[in-house]
């Protein structure tokens, strides 16, 4: 699929271009957008850890909103040189593993967005999406599951290493030290700076994404 960006001024003929499939990139929406495969960008964000907080929140909610084509720029907008290499060597290798990961991880998000097409369920939901009768899990907005499988505990402020995650029913594995959880319990997670904080249900084959 091709992304096309679309202005007052210009139209374009995607079936000369052998194109079918249509993706708009948005930077606004309102109800009932998501039936016209609207992909909706955040707009420019800065790079701040309020921004990085507020990112969570947003994902989560333009999922409650029936929108699961969404997307942001994580890292914010530093300056004109946003290059992987322009933070130092050590910055590089942090982001050039990150970058590896997304192409592992790239069949799994194939998998939830077609999901996404067919149900309207985003692949970023909010901990009640997969554990409604948990009532904990309506309390949380800065932890979200990434379709079945995967949980994700973003830490978003400054100096950051250490927090609570709660880990639902079931059996989990931290992806970085491959320890094993019981569920439905608060748990103190870590993750120093080149690493984040995540755990896969256990028996899940998307276990060995993570793996270096």
């Amino acid at each position: 699929m091709t992304e096309i960006c679309l202005s007052e001024q210009t139209t374009v003929n995607t079936e000369s271009v052998g194109e079918s499939g249509i993706l708009l990139l948005t930077r606004s929406a309102w109800i009932c957008k998501q039936k016209f495969g609207t992909l909706v960008w955040s707009g420019d964000v800065p790079s701040t850890f309020e921004a990085l907080r507020m990112s969570v929140k947003t994902g989560l909610s333009m999922a409650m909103c029936g929108i699961p084509w969404w997307t942001t720029d994580i890292g914010g907008f530093w300056s004109e040189d946003n290059e992987i290499w322009s933070f130092g060597e050590e910055t590089y290798h942090i982001l050039k593993k990150l970058i590896e990961l997304r192409e592992r991880l790239r069949p799994y998000i194939h998998k939830y967005m077609d999901t996404a097409s067919k149900t309207g369920v985003s692949i970023m939901r909010p901990m009640f999406v997969e554990y409604p009768e948990d009532k904990i899990c309506y309390t949380l907005d800065n932890q979200y599951m990434f379709g079945e499988d995967i949980l994700f505990a973003p830490t978003v402020n400054q100096g950051q290493t250490d927090r609570k995650v709660y880990l639902p029913a079931g059996e989990w594995i931290d992806v970085n030290t491959k320890k094993e959880y019981k569920g439905k319990e608060f748990i103190n997670a870590n993750a120093e700076l080149a690493n984040f904080i995540a755990f896969v249900k256990k028996g899940s084959e998307c276990l060995r994404i993570f793996d270096n």
